[in-house]
């Protein structure tokens, strides 16, 4: 490949490489699409990324390519951008962390885009609230009940004597039996009896997928709503995150203006929704909204997660929807021998992968990790009325966050 050769022709040849990897014909390979939605996981985009190497120092021998990794194919997102990146780089035109930084404008606006579109419409305050009644039991939708923080929320919901009955949105069919499943590897005792109910839900679509008369049972009973579910993908861009997770705020907005137990919000945040946050914007990070994207940790998960809470904010403050916002960081296994830590975390796969390679890592960094254990990363319902009690002001917001 020469040196002058067009952006063009890169693109060209990245769209073949892609095809190559992939398996997909060329005309289904788009230009503009994310890697992610094409179907590259990440072994896919890691030999990508040896592919563009080999492409970029055929370009230009003289350039280091070891900054072209695969977080740099992620950070372009799609090919016509890659093809920029690699037509700039092999030009001399400047770092990757300099050709890059193009992309913060680029992912402002993406962020600002998704914000404006789910707040866009009119918020309406919910003027159909029954009376409130002496009943002290509450009624629970909980998302996402059969993931590894799930599970947990979901038993001590059945632990807390104020919860008389669990609506579960999943989006499996078998949900129920997934969720036995996944309680007896962790050693927890499964009493649904007649107090959890399980529903196939797509959490983005009207009423959630459900029929009519599911929903008009959720609108007359449920009066709190815990959502929990949302991918865990820190490679995907944020456009992958827009449906069903994106979309299913809205969706809780739109139940909640319609519930008659005007049903409180209660949304499993993240720490990565300010995870780009520096100390010279502030020595902490509040426990509050916050109108700059730019403290979204820069990647799709991160940024889903604060556009969530942006919604969520301009609904509480102009249609006084109820919310409360935890942002989670680090979550350990139980406290007790029984139940496990996800072998999805970091640490019981650092551990896995010593143990296969025969070694450890001398060090984990020099950062500070807070733990939390799963059974305390989440207040009981009880407790959740204790929170709700002390919100003051036109909105019905709060913020906690859980390290």
């Amino acid at each position: 490949m020469p040196r002058n050769t067009s952006m063009a022709e890169i693109l060209k040849n990245i769209i073949q490489a892609i095809s190559t990897i992939t398996g997909l014909p060329l005309e289904q390979v788009h230009q503009q699409k994310d890697f992610s939605s094409q179907g590259l996981d990440s072994l896919q985009i890691m030999r990508l990324s040896n592919v563009v190497r080999s492409m970029i120092r055929a370009l230009n021998a003289d350039r280091d390519c070891r900054p072209i990794n695969p977080q740099a194919l992620y950070s372009c997102g799609n090919p016509e951008a890659l093809a920029a990146l690699i037509h700039d780089f092999s030009g001399n035109k400047g770092s990757v962390e300099q050709l890059l930084a193009y992309n913060q404008s680029t992912r402002l606006k993406k962020i600002r885009a998704l914000i404006d579109k789910y707040t866009g419409g009119e918020f309406v305050s919910n003027t159909d609230i029954a009376e409130p009644s002496n009943c002290k039991t509450h009624s629970v939708l909980l998302t996402g009940s059969t993931g590894s923080l799930g599970c947990y929320l979901l038993h001590q919901l059945l632990e807390d004597p104020l919860v008389a009955k669990i609506y579960c949105l999943n989006r499996s069919q078998d949900s129920e039996r997934k969720q036995l499943q996944n309680f007896n590897d962790r050693g927890l005792a499964a009493r649904f009896e007649d107090r959890v109910k399980f529903f196939k839900a797509d959490l983005g679509s009207d009423r959630f997928g459900l029929t009519h008369e599911q929903y008009a049972v959720l609108l007359q009973t449920v009066d709190t709503i815990i959502h929990n579910a949302w991918m865990v993908n820190f490679n995907h861009p944020v456009e992958a995150f827009e449906h069903p997770h994106i979309e299913s705020v809205q969706r809780l907005i739109d139940f909640n203006q319609q519930s008659t137990r005007n049903a409180h919000i209660h949304f499993v945040s993240s720490v990565a929704a300010m995870g780009a946050w520096t100390p010279d914007i502030g020595p902490s990070i509040p426990e509050t909204a916050i109108q700059d994207p730019r403290v979204s940790l820069p990647q799709g998960y991160g940024e889903s997660k604060y556009i969530a809470e942006q919604i969520l904010t301009v609904a509480s403050t102009c249609a006084e929807v109820p919310s409360t916002i935890y942002r989670v960081g680090q979550i350990a296994g139980p406290l007790t021998e029984e139940g496990k830590w996800s072998t999805q975390e970091w640490v019981p796969s650092l551990i896995l992968t010593s143990k296969t390679i025969g070694m450890v890592p001398q060090s984990l960094g020099d950062m500070k990790v807070d733990w939390i254990p799963v059974v305390c990363a989440f207040p009981l319902p009880s407790q959740m009325d204790e929170t709700d009690s002390l919100l003051t002001g036109s909105s019905s917001q709060d913020h906690e966050r859980v390290d």
